[in-house]
């Protein structure tokens, strides 16, 4: 898991849950993230770390919405020149381990609450 700094707000980045992995204790989900590219990144971690409340159950009806924590690492533009956000999240992707994404601003969708 990616080490966030104490210096940095957390933020809420939305990611879409769309698979039950275990429901056991607590339960295990898949999320993704589509960046800014368009590319699809895939999550797989215990529901407390997509929700802070109202965990989806086996029985929840999939895709949710859920959301990740992260630190905004810096303001970027694309070759467009609109606004993308360096993220970097505390749940780690499945390929490659990757933590750092570029997104777009409309995704973090406020700040994370302590």
């Amino acid at each position: 898991m990616p080490l966030m700094q104490d210096t940095q707000p957390l933020h809420l980045l939305e990611v879409e849950c769309y698979e039950f992995i275990d429901d056991g204790w607590p339960p295990w989900v898949k999320a993704r993230l589509v960046d800014a590219a368009g590319s699809i990144w895939h999550f797989a971690e215990k529901t407390p770390m997509f929700f802070a409340d109202d965990e989806p159950t086996g029985s929840t009806p999939m895709p949710v919405k859920g959301n990740v924590r992260c630190e905004i690492l810096r303001t970027e533009s694309d070759d467009q020149g609109r606004e993308v956000k360096v993220v970097r999240t505390e749940a780690e992707a499945l390929e490659d381990d990757l933590c750092e994404f570029r997104v777009w601003p409309v995704q973090i969708i406020g700040r994370w609450r302590d």
